[in-house]
């Protein structure tokens, strides 16, 4: 379900619409610091990718041969990197070393389920 909760108005003289469009998250992630966001807009708006909203995930338009990235944060692009690099995605040898018995029974079984 997808629920209309912030407006802008905008003007000629003003903010560009993409700016605007880009206040809204980052007023909501300052409301509810504890949430993250699904946020679904016109193709127009497909540019906002670029723009690293906070704890934002962006659906817009996609070419029907493009490729998929996560536009959570910079610092989750760079941990993704990292875990492809490593080839660790969460119960690899290097999560084992930082969490040691804390990872999940789920997490262990994706990496068996992986490994097969």
């Amino acid at each position: 379900m997808g629920l209309p909760i912030n407006v802008r108005l905008h003007r000629k003289e003003d903010l560009t619409t993409l700016d605007l469009a880009e206040a809204m998250p980052r007023e909501l992630a300052a409301w509810f610091p504890e949430l993250g966001w699904q946020l679904a807009a016109d193709g127009a708006y497909a540019s906002l990718a670029k723009r690293g909203l906070p704890r934002c995930e962006l659906t817009s338009r996609m070419r029907r041969d493009a490729a998929l990235y996560s536009t959570i944060d910079g610092a989750h692009r760079l941990s993704a990197l990292i875990a492809w690099v490593n080839d660790d995605y969460g119960a690899g040898a290097i999560s084992q070393r930082f969490f040691g018995d804390n990872i999940s029974v789920a997490q262990k079984a994706l990496r068996q389920f992986k490994n097969k």
